[in-house]
């Protein structure tokens, strides 16, 4: 599932309502997603942990694409979530990070 910013800012609400919409479009199993943040301005700092709150239960894994100026936005997240609870990788090609998903598609 690909998901692009619209470029307003991000909130504990925004994060839980896009999980809890991507568990119901794939019929609850976690599915790879690649959010594109080129234009995400960022959000409230607990919208990561609403994003880990969710991440099992929605994602297979997740790729962020991003470019020199949203990559700051994301912060150490990418890194420290690597493993964790689902694969997360960083990259600046779209077409780099869906081959990276294709290898989590259920």
């Amino acid at each position: 599932m690909r998901i692009q910013s619209n470029g307003i800012q991000s909130s504990v609400d925004t994060a839980t309502e896009l999980a809890a919409a991507i568990r119901d479009l794939s019929g609850r199993a976690p599915i790879p997603a690649l959010f594109d943040v080129r234009r995400w301005v960022g959000g409230d700092p607990r919208v990561w942990k609403a994003f880990l709150d969710n991440a099992m239960s929605a994602f297979s894994a997740v790729t962020f694409v991003a470019d020199p100026e949203s990559l700051p936005l994301l912060g150490g997240f990418p890194e420290l979530t690597n493993r964790m609870l689902v694969p997360v990788e960083v990259f600046a090609d779209e077409p780099e990070a869906l081959t990276f998903l294709m290898s989590y598609k259920a």
